[in-house]
């Protein structure tokens, strides 16, 4: 089975329920996940439900799961950064970095959230009270009657389901936002040829017709961070980055949001027929590969 390719054998059944009404419906699904080192998969499917839907759930031979679902954001924003799912997390110190970097430019955090540290939480809620970002829960999947040595999520998903965070946050955005990035807290992209990321965006497609997406390379970095809250600077932290003359193998990419229905953890040729990318070379994200931890 390859990426973005349909699986003719396979269909998922789908009932969906409303106040006064339910459906039921099969449609085949477009497998994402690219390889086979993993025992599950994410894929992708699109179906008509019913209007003002309450429930929906995903049906198999011996009963029903509910679907968790939320109605997409209409709020226009210019980027929407996607951030991989955050589990045992607590390092508040990329957080503020990210954060702030990413609301100079014009740009919006949607945090997937596992688990973290409490203060580090309080620290969040603060930051969504204030609008920087939205905090969404990403669940973990979970056999309570299965044991591990048949089915464990643990060994057997990709990186806590990454890759259906990323496209979760992408169909949530779709229609509201310009540009949405899937990123990790340890990856930076600060705007080099103009004073925003719309801006930039615009002038790296610039002529350039039927783009869906743009990667740009992952440069790595070392930079000093300090360890009690007393002692962080920004300005700092900024000023402490050294290039540390490598890269990591693969890049990460900034979508048209119009052109594509779903992503892997890493830029695949999953955009829609006619559609094309483009590498930068003029910029690329910093990854904050070595902390060096000052006292």
């Amino acid at each position: 089975m390859q990426s973005g390719k349909p699986i003719e054998i396979a269909e998922i059944v789908v009932w969906a329920k409303n106040e006064t009404s339910s459906f039921l419906v099969s449609t085949p699904y477009i497998r994402v996940t690219p390889h086979d080192f993993c025992e599950m998969v994410t894929v992708f499917a699109t179906v008509q439900l019913l209007p003002n839907v309450k429930n929906i759930l995903l049906v198999s031979d011996d009963g029903s799961t509910e679907i968790p679902f939320v109605l997409p954001s209409y709020q226009k924003k210019d980027l929407v950064v996607c951030l991989s799912p955050l589990y045992v997390t607590e390092q508040w110190q990329n957080f503020l970095f990210a954060v702030h970097v990413y609301k100079r430019f014009g740009g919006f955090l949607n945090v997937y959230l596992i688990s973290c540290i409490s203060s580090l939480f309080a620290l969040m809620k603060k930051y969504e009270s204030a609008g920087y970002l939205k905090i969404q829960e990403w669940y973990r999947v979970n056999f309570p009657y299965v044991l591990p040595k048949y089915v464990d999520p643990f060994v057997g998903m990709e990186f806590q389901n990454q890759a259906a965070a990323h496209s979760d946050c992408l169909l949530q955005y779709k229609e509201s936002a310009r540009y949405i990035t899937f990123i990790d807290l340890d990856d930076i992209l600060i705007p080099r040829s103009a004073p925003s990321y719309v801006e930039e965006f615009q002038k790296i497609i610039s002529n350039k017709k039927r783009i869906a997406y743009v990667v740009f390379r992952q440069q790595n970095y070392e930079v000093n961070v300090a360890k009690h809250g007393s002692k962080f600077s920004f300005d700092s932290m900024m000023k402490s980055l050294r290039h540390q003359k490598s890269s990591e193998t693969r890049g990460k990419l900034v979508a048209d949001p119009r052109f594509i229905n779903f992503t892997w953890i890493y830029p695949t040729p999953t955009f829609l027929n006619g559609m094309s990318y483009i590498e930068s070379s003029d910029n690329a994200f910093i990854h904050l590969k070595t902390i060096k931890w000052v006292s």
